[in-house]
């Protein structure tokens, strides 16, 4: 029997939800890794059976074959997902508990790098999320906490502190790194 990535997924998601641990799925869709074909059986296969989908535009764009984002949304919900938080980029987000979608505006900064932004926009949400935070608190923490990521070069350094965040939401001015 070979066993591969998407098998290694799956079991580890049975077990966590065995063990009523929560889990969240960012498809981090790399179409030069296998086919479209393959990428959508396996994001559909794994959306339904987490709590927490955070999914990018672009990818779900592909795997869903639509273009309008509440549309994407609408349909990541029909295909099982429970939560969605749709990344935008620059355009912020579109965060859904399932009962109701928001907007979540992009804050404006001085950007130079996004490298990293969309895994510091999930720890963020998680983090918020793990604190009993609703999805709608969560996702605008998340969207700054990117924003602000974006102000340096490279995946790690740029990270925000918790206070960062807090001082940029609390006076929308993006506080110089510390």
């Amino acid at each position: 029997m070979s066993i591969n990535a998407r098998d290694t997924v799956a079991a580890a998601i049975a077990m966590a939800r065995a063990h009523g641990v929560r889990v969240s799925y960012d498809p981090n869709l790399r179409l030069s890794l296998w086919s479209l074909d393959a990428a959508k059986a396996a994001v559909l296969q794994t959306m339904a059976r987490v709590d927490e989908f955070l999914p990018g535009l672009e990818e779900l764009a592909k795997v869903s074959g639509l273009e309008d984002p509440q549309t994407m949304v609408a349909w990541a919900h029909q295909q099982g997902a429970k939560v969605v938080v749709l990344k935008m980029g620059i355009n912020g987000c579109l965060a859904s508990d399932g009962q109701q979608v928001q907007k979540i505006d992009a804050f404006k900064v001085n950007a130079l790098d996004a490298t990293g932004a969309g895994d510091c926009f999930n720890g963020a949400y998680l983090a918020r999320r793990a604190r009993g935070e609703d999805v709608f608190q969560s996702a605008r923490w998340a969207v700054a906490s990117a924003a602000l990521s974006t102000q340096g070069y490279g995946a790690v350094a740029p990270l925000p502190t918790q206070a960062r965040v807090a001082e940029f939401l609390a006076t929308g001015v993006a506080p110089i790194r510390r």
